[in-house]
């Protein structure tokens, strides 16, 4: 039997935007996101190339708000 930790990590590996959607279902929001997750690629001055991933890019909450006075 596995432990709850060990199926939550597992589930954030294997889909993670599927994962972290669920997660913020539980926040409270003053803008939902249209999207978890936008990838892009972004390059440096010295023209090194990276992704670049970016969580809930047009989402805005106030931490404070979901963390205390929620609760």
């Amino acid at each position: 039997m596995s432990h709850p930790q060990d199926t939550s990590y597992e589930a954030s590996i294997s889909d993670p935007e599927k994962f972290w959607a669920h997660q913020a279902e539980q926040l409270t929001w003053h803008k939902k996101p249209s999207t978890t997750l936008r990838k892009t690629t972004k390059t440096l001055k010295d023209g090194t190339k990276h992704p670049h991933w970016t969580w809930f890019p047009d989402g805005e909450l106030s931490t404070s708000y979901n963390c205390v006075d929620r609760h």
